[in-house]
């Protein structure tokens, strides 16, 4: 006898289209259990509505981010990534002014991971956010089969974009203020020292860099105490 030994069944792949025989099935199934996606995401999808009109095109899946209201196209496909494809995604996305354009497919090639990422760095703050989720459907034994959800691109910053998307306008109006003084500092601190490495300047309290040692960064930030509020350099 083997003392807290465990039965453990075996998890191996589902092949998806014995699941979902084509793509349009895939799609109607995609818009019964959005939440699924949204939450690989990270966003909150409200009027969700299939085969939306582009032109004489049509989307896969079109609907809203709830917190922000802005435009959301989900562009999905069996087997490899392909340049079809990705073309339909930006056609949906340019059609429908979206700011969220979502890829799901069952692998993506190094290329068009690539180009996602591309379109990513350089987009602007109000651009679109471009992601890539790999599909991918296991069993254990006799269970249900289940979806798994692999989200393979997404921006850089996305955090810091969902969470300024839910700030309040007092806070927005600070973080406004907080950028446009970082900003100002960064750019005159570049010029008085043209070797340093310029950063990127954000709107938080803080932005921090390093001091050129190892182990060590200056950071430059706004203190709160006793009701009043400080700038402060840190090392």
């Amino acid at each position: 006898m083997v003392i807290g030994a465990v039965n453990l069944g075996k998890m191996r792949d589902v092949n998806i289209r014995s699941i979902w025989s084509n793509e349009n099935m895939f799609s109607d199934w995609l818009k019964e259990n959005a939440a699924q996606i949204a939450e690989e995401v990270g966003i909150e999808l409200a009027e969700l509505s299939r085969e939306s009109d582009v032109g004489k095109f049509s989307a896969d899946l079109f609907g809203r981010e709830e917190t922000t209201g802005d435009a959301v196209v989900v562009e999905n496909q069996f087997g490899e990534t392909d340049h079809d494809h990705l073309g339909k995604l930006l056609t949906y996305v340019s059609g429908k002014n979206a700011k969220i354009g979502i890829w799901i497919a069952e692998k993506f090639t190094e290329e068009h991971m690539a180009t996602l990422e591309y379109l990513n760095e350089n987009i602007k703050e109000d651009g679109v956010a471009f992601f890539g989720i790999e599909i991918k459907v296991k069993q254990i034994g006799d269970s249900e089969p289940a979806p798994m959800f692999d989200v393979v691109v997404k921006p850089n910053e996305w955090k810091r974009w969902i969470s300024q998307a839910t700030l309040t306008e007092s806070e927005k109006r600070r973080h406004a203020i907080r950028l446009e003084f970082f900003t100002e500092l960064v750019n005159e601190y570049s010029r008085l020292n043209p070797n340093w490495r310029k950063v990127k300047p954000r709107g938080d309290s803080w932005l921090g860099f390093g001091a050129g040692i190892s182990g060590c960064c200056f950071t430059w930030c706004f203190r709160s105490k006793n009701g009043s509020s400080r700038f402060a350099v840190e090392l």
